[in-house]
């Protein structure tokens, strides 16, 4: 089982134990998740722009919103002469 099939897991728990758990805490649960993998792709040397952009594009869908220049930018920051 890998790590985030125990994520599921755990949260498929909480969520029995916890049956008032309203969607939106679902919706916070799994948009961090997306952030966790976004973070982890900028970490990684091999990770292509488009790759970085797709991952992005999940978190935030607007190319033209502040947030998706600003992590843009921050890739190109972090994998300047690669």
């Amino acid at each position: 089982m890998s790590f985030t099939d125990d994520e599921d897991l755990r949260d498929v728990i909480r969520e029995a134990e916890n049956p008032g758990k309203t969607q939106k805490k679902i919706l916070s649960v799994e948009r961090r998740r997306k952030f966790l993998e976004a973070a982890r792709m900028l970490s990684d040397p091999n990770c292509s722009l488009r790759e970085y952009i797709d991952a992005i594009r999940e978190i935030e869908p607007q190319e033209d919103s502040k947030e998706f220049r600003d992590a843009v930018r921050l890739w190109h920051k972090l994998h300047a002469g690669d």
